[in-house]
Order: structure tokens, then sequence, then C-alpha cells
């Protein structure tokens, strides 16, 4: 194999982009965080608001909430110990209610009396009433009326039980406590953050503008890529690929010319050479395209 000749000025190394920040260019994150930012900064008069309701519901004022600050994750799901209730605003945006089984039990014990339902072992005998239900869809009602009023959202929410949820999505989540005396009741929400892109439109209206772009240009020239050199291709019948066993042979062509990807897109083309006992790739054209 020829050697690097004297005319290639200069050796580009993959370690000059270990460690380099990795951009958000297309914004979720920042949104994400925004967001965040936007509802836990009215945290503590959610959390005083959704109280006063809950008293106001039980008439009870020993009854005392806990809610945690929100943060950013997937729904995380237990295997068949969880109801989950789905509220659906006409942008078709949701907001996810789970409450375990036996919780929502004990809550409609407390709320409308009656006699605790014995769980059963499998979640296809688990049945739940009209009541708990309605329980349930109040205790929902509650957190998105309180969120509404203070983000200033206007959301029409149509409430309905739903089964286990994707959970790749990202999601606003936060958990409830609600102590009743001796008794604690426990439960979790998830918001997505599309929910409150409006009010986060009018936050970072202020921002500015050319601050974001010089950023964004600085971001530009830093951005790591991963780039793939395509040696050689082959085609093999479906018949070989079955019989392949270890330290079979496949022939393969080199060709003189060689593409460097990134992603689908070509965007070096060059020579396999040697220098100082190691592979490296001589640029020889640049697609302009």
């Amino acid at each position: 194999m020829p050697g690097l000749p004297p005319a290639a000025k200069r050796i580009l190394a993959a370690d000059e982009a270990i460690g380099v920040e990795l951009y958000d260019l297309l914004g979720d994150k920042r949104h994400r965080q925004t967001c965040l930012n936007l509802i836990n900064s009215c945290h503590h008069e959610l959390l005083t608001r959704l109280e006063t309701e809950f008293i106001r519901l039980l008439n009870d004022h020993e009854c005392k909430l806990e809610l945690s600050p929100f943060a950013g994750g997937a729904i995380a799901i237990e295997q068949d110990t969880l109801l989950w209730l789905q509220a659906t605003n006409a942008s078709n945006e949701h907001v996810i209610l789970a409450i375990n089984y036996a919780t929502l039990y004990n809550l409609a014990e407390i709320f409308l009396g009656g006699q605790q339902a014995k769980i059963a072992k499998k979640a296809g005998d688990i049945k739940v009433s009209d009541s708990e239900l309605r329980l349930l869809t109040t205790l929902l009602n509650i957190h998105l009326t309180a969120s509404d009023q203070l983000l200033d959202l206007d959301n029409q929410w149509q409430i309905l039980p739903i089964n286990k949820p994707e959970t790749a999505q990202e999601y606003l989540t936060a958990s409830s406590c609600l102590t009743i005396k001796e008794y604690q009741a426990t439960w979790d929400i998830w918001y997505q953050p599309s929910i409150i892109a409006s009010r986060v439109a009018q936050t970072d209206a202020g921002t500015d503008q050319e601050l974001l772009e010089a950023k964004l240009a600085y971001a530009a020239e830093k951005i790591p890529t991963a780039l793939n050199l395509v040696l050689a291709k082959t085609r093999l019948t479906v018949a070989q690929l079955t019989r392949l066993r270890k330290d079979d042979l496949i022939m393969l062509d080199l060709p003189e010319v060689v593409n460097a990807y990134a992603g689908k897109q070509v965007i070096a083309q060059g020579r396999v050479v040697e220098k100082s006992g190691q592979l490296v790739m001589q640029v020889t054209d640049v697609p302009q395209d």
C-alpha cells in the first residue's frame, strides 16, 4: 500500500472531537427545560391551590398534600399494578395520571365510604367501579384546573381510562402524596411539554436573538460528527448468508476511491493509505452538492 505523499499538509484525528459539548441545535432539550422552569416557577402556588381543593373535597383540614417539583423523563411502568387515566385536549395533547389500584380503593373508602375491595391477583380480574373512576377523574381535574389557571391556558379536557401508555415520549412528571390523618395516598402525573408551548413562546419572546445567533454560529464549528468510511461492498445470496460459519472468508474487491459518509451524505472521497503504521484516508475530492 503506498505511503502518504508530502502534498498532504495535515492529519485530522478523531480524538480532537472527544469531550466537545453536544449541542441541542433543534432546541428540544432547551424547550423542555424552559417548560420545566415555567411550571416549577409556580410550584408553591400550584401546591397551595391543590391542597386547598383537596381540603374542600374531603371537608377535612387535617389533610396535607406534598407535590414534588416537576422533572423531565419518560413514563416508568409497574407491571399490572397501576390504573391509568388520560386527559386529552383539542390539540390531541395529553396529561396522564397513574395510581396504584390499592391506593385508589383506599381513597374510595375514605372519600366515598364503603368497604375496601380485595385486590385480584391478575390485572384482568381487577374491577374498578364507576364511583372510583369518578373520584380519580376528580383528582385529575383538580390538577388540570389549577395548572391551567396558573399557566393561563385554556384547555378543554376529555378524561378517559387508558391501557399502559407508551414509554418512549419525554414528559414533565411529578409525584403527589396526600396525607389524610394516618393514611397516605400517592399518584404520579405526566404532562406533555407541548401543552405549555404557547406560554414558553411568550417567555422566549424577549430572548436576545443576536446572542442566540452567536451561540449557534460558535456551536456549528464544534459539533462532533460521526464519519463512516466504506472500504468495500459485496453481495451474498441468502443461502450463503445462512451457511456462514466462524473462520469463513468473504472475498472483497477494494476500490481505488472510497467514500466517507456523514449519515447518508457523501462528504469526501479519497484513497486509503498508510501513515506511520496506521491506515488513514487521503482526501482526493470533496463534493460540493
